[in-house]
């Protein structure tokens, strides 16, 4: 009789276990069927993304196939998702910025100063050394400009930094200067500060298409890319300016 009641349990027991295991099996296949289904929904998503990223720079930005740069409250018709409205957003801005960028290599860009073409002097020639103060400061502030740019082309970004600093305290107001030492500020890895030059230069000339395409490249880089596509967007609304004949 006792047997008969141990086995009785320990088959009881057997058939819990087995119970057990076939609901366990069963959610483990369903948690896994899901894990699947979520890589399948990413994957394609993210294809779909790289497709859409990828054909304007294949393309050739070519004028049937550009997608237009939208406004901040406009979004794009069909069945894109969020994610592929923002990125379409972002291409469209990029590609009127590359017209933009070629625009301003036909108009001949900015050129360096003439200082450039023309050495130094270590010593001050005697008509030099007479001349007052204000007629000097004009030639002083483009020769500091060009031996900033000069170093910063060579790597030297201390010394070229030091340049635009001296060449800012003749001329705080001089909006290439700003730019230039936003510039080397980038290049110290300084972005806080370079973001603070090229604000500077903004609010001296609000026109100055290169400091709203720095400024943006660097809240790009630091991941603020609403503020960065607010700044490419501004690049766009100014003129670029015709080159020095």
């Amino acid at each position: 009789m006792l047997q008969a009641q141990r086995q009785s349990e320990l088959e009881t027991v057997h058939s819990s276990y087995r119970a057990l295991v076939i609901v366990a099996g069963i959610l483990g296949g369903v948690v896994l069927a899901g894990i699947l289904c979520a890589v399948v929904v990413l994957t394609r998503a993210m294809n779909r993304l790289s497709e859409l990223a990828l054909r304007l720079p294949v393309s050739g930005w070519a004028p049937s196939q550009h997608l237009p740069g939208l406004a901040a409250n406009q979004l794009l018709p069909g069945a894109f998702s969020q994610a592929e409205q923002i990125n379409a957003k972002f291409m469209g801005t990029v590609e009127r910025l590359e017209k933009r960028i070629l625009e301003m290599e036909q108009l001949g860009g900015h050129q360096l100063p003439a200082a450039l073409e023309n050495p130094v002097p270590t010593h001050p020639s005697p008509t030099t050394a007479a001349k007052p103060v204000g007629e000097e400061s004009v030639p002083q502030f483009s020769v500091l400009i060009g031996r900033g740019q000069a170093l910063l082309n060579l790597g030297q970004v201390e010394e070229a930094l030091h340049c635009f600093d001296r060449a800012i305290t003749l001329d705080p107001g001089s909006a290439d200067a700003l730019i230039k030492r936003g510039m080397a500020l980038e290049k110290l890895h300084k972005m806080e500060q370079a973001l603070e030059s090229y604000d500077r230069a903004i609010a001296a000339d609000s026109s100055m298409t290169l400091a709203y395409l720095h400024k943006g490249a660097v809240c790009n880089r630091l991941q603020r890319f609403q503020e960065a596509l607010a700044c490419y967007e501004k690049a766009l609304k100014t003129e670029p300016m015709p080159a020095a004949l």
